[in-house]
């Protein structure tokens, strides 16, 4: 068992490699990726940034980092507290899922390049599933920053935006139960969490160091 074991997900024989390729990938990203950065790859090789693959393409591409910006969410899809359930075993307790947001968040503060952060997220937001929320007004967009509520499971999304995948979500919703219901406590620690990571990232000009 290399990941946690997912309830909507069967294991497979080629669940270590696969997650071994992602560590690689999230490696390449906090060097900023760069073209010419040298990494050991999970078969023990050494390669340039260049030649580790990303779908049919050098997943190093930069020459200078400054060149990148790093995310783990954006506007136009779920927020990363919302994506990530769909990747949790039900029975995960909230406490885990928050260590697991700011692990996600710790990758783009803490590399090379420019970090992206989607509003909220370090509050635990949720947009009820909602992705593409552009246009969906503040029943799915508002942000608490009183820090008492998530927006999670406050109804379904939009049926034109994601009525296709309302059978997922409904499963989802149902079994992960309260587990994945942000509690105020839950979101305060990830608040503080977060602004320590700021702190880091701000303490030393080795965390951008821009070009190179």
């Amino acid at each position: 068992q290399w990941v946690a074991p997912n309830d909507l997900q069967q294991q497979d024989s080629g669940e270590r490699a696969t997650a071994l390729r992602n560590v690689d990938l999230v490696r390449l990203g906090m060097a900023g990726n760069l073209k010419g950065f040298q990494l050991q790859i999970a078969n023990g090789d050494v390669v340039r940034g260049d030649e580790v693959d990303y779908n049919g393409q050098p997943a190093g591409y930069a020459k200078d980092a400054w060149e990148v910006q790093n995310y783990v969410s954006k506007h136009d899809n779920q927020t990363l507290w919302d994506n990530n359930q769909y990747k949790f075993p039900y029975a995960m307790p909230l406490s885990t899922r928050v260590r697991a947001q700011a692990v996600s968040l710790s990758t783009a503060l803490l590399g090379q390049g420019v970090p992206f952060i989607h509003m909220g997220s370090e509050l635990l937001r949720s947009k009820s599933m909602q992705r593409d929320s552009y246009d969906s007004g503040d029943w799915y967009n508002r942000v608490d920053f009183t820090q008492q509520t998530t927006q999670w499971d406050k109804g379904l999304p939009r049926e034109d935006k994601d009525g296709y995948n309302w059978p997922m979500i409904e499963t989802v919703i149902a079994n992960h139960n309260s587990e994945a219901k942000p509690t105020p406590q839950a979101i305060s620690n990830m608040d503080s969490y977060f602004n320590e990571l700021v702190a880091l990232r701000t303490s030393s000009g080795l965390f951008h160091l821009g070009q190179g």
